[in-house]
């Protein structure tokens, strides 16, 4: 006589689809954790760079299409993977809503703050339609501009007539400045092997400020660590100073680690006091800044965002900044830097009125 167990609770076997779901909702939360191994592992490790140049919006994405996948895997195999994407995607979302997209982070601005402008131009040619840029550029009215690659900016007519909103223009390879404070000084240090650093003092509260500006290699086959030393070493060989602020693009994703290790007294300017999105590049899509402000000790921030000139690569950034008495602010020391006499003739009247625009 033939019996039937009527107890048995075996579970049915998985059919073609489960099984595919399970195996690639698997492979997609390997390649999540791999992504977060990357970013522990920073841009200070030849394994881990790539991965570390992953953005926040991207591995949200991937995450998020992994956990519909696994939606369709059944038993505890599919809930572990499930629970693995779900916790990798608050991960990512949290970053990407909580550190690369900054809100209400700006604080007052007064009059007298410094409202400083950088842009890389990347070259554009008479073809280029620079003038979006021009009149983006006389909206925001900065007291600073700086633009690196200028090319063909500031030159014919209109170059002309907009460069003349500032009384103090100064123009050296690959650098343009355009200052309503007095230029002490402004040229290269080094130009080589796709590295530029150049050296910018301005007369400001009856002191100075150093500004260092970069341009950095693209090609991310290059060790970042070795790129900064190689930086670093020039500057100390041409006797530089510390700098106030580091600006230009970097061609790291923020918060690398072998950018924060070349400048471990500096701050990003978005984390302080960023609003909106962070991206620089590319300028039509923005998923990584590559393009930031790193300001010392002694230099407080009100505002930073980042601006679509409507023409090139790279988005500009805004900040403005408080240094006179950012350093108490920010718990450094503080304080201007001794005086420097002023060039005979020398006026600049800052404007009355400093609101940050959007």
């Amino acid at each position: 006589m033939q019996t039937t167990n009527l107890g048995s609770t075996e579970r049915p076997s998985r059919g073609w689809l489960e099984w595919s779901l399970l195996v690639l909702s698997t492979l997609v939360l390997m390649a999540g954790l791999l992504v977060l191994a990357g970013w522990i592992g920073g841009d200070v490790r030849s394994w881990s760079t790539w991965l570390s140049w992953v953005p926040a919006p991207v591995a949200s994405v991937m995450v998020l299409f992994g956990l519909l996948l696994a939606s369709g895997v059944s038993g505890h195999t599919g809930r572990v993977v499930r629970g693995g994407h779900l916790l990798l995607l608050v991960f990512f979302a949290s970053w990407t809503f909580g550190i690369d997209l900054g809100l209400h982070r700006s604080r007052s601005v007064a009059p007298d703050d410094l409202d400083l402008v950088h842009w890389n131009a990347t070259w554009p040619g008479k073809a280029a339609p620079i003038a979006p840029a021009y009149e983006r550029l006389a909206l925001t009215d900065p007291d600073l501009l700086i633009v690196t690659e200028p090319g063909t900016f500031g030159w014919g007519r209109a170059g002309r007539s907009f460069s003349a909103r500032w009384p103090h223009v100064m123009r050296s390879s690959g650098l343009a400045v355009l200052s309503r404070h007095p230029l002490l000084e402004v040229r290269p240090v080094l130009r080589a092997d796709q590295l530029s650093l150049f050296l910018v003092r301005v007369a400001l509260d009856g002191g100075e400020r150093v500004v260092w500006v970069v341009d950095l290699p693209s090609d991310p086959r290059r060790s970042r660590s070795e790129v900064f030393d190689t930086l670093l070493r020039g500057a100390r060989e041409q006797g530089l100073p510390e700098p106030d602020l580091v600006i230009g693009d970097f061609n790291v994703a923020r918060h690398s680690r072998a950018l924060g290790e070349a400048f471990p007294a500096h701050r990003n300017a978005f984390d302080v006091a960023g609003s909106g999105w962070s991206g620089t590049w590319p300028r039509l899509c923005p998923l990584w800044q590559l393009d930031q402000v790193l300001v010392g000790p002694d230099v407080g921030v009100r505002h930073y965002e980042v601006i679509d000139p409507g023409v090139g690569q790279h988005r500009m950034q805004r900040v403005v900044l408080r240094v006179d008495d950012g350093g108490l602010e920010a718990g450094g020391r503080g304080g201007p830097r001794p005086e420097v006499p002023a060039e005979p003739g020398d006026q600049s009247s800052p404007r009355d009125e400093k609101t940050p625009q959007a």
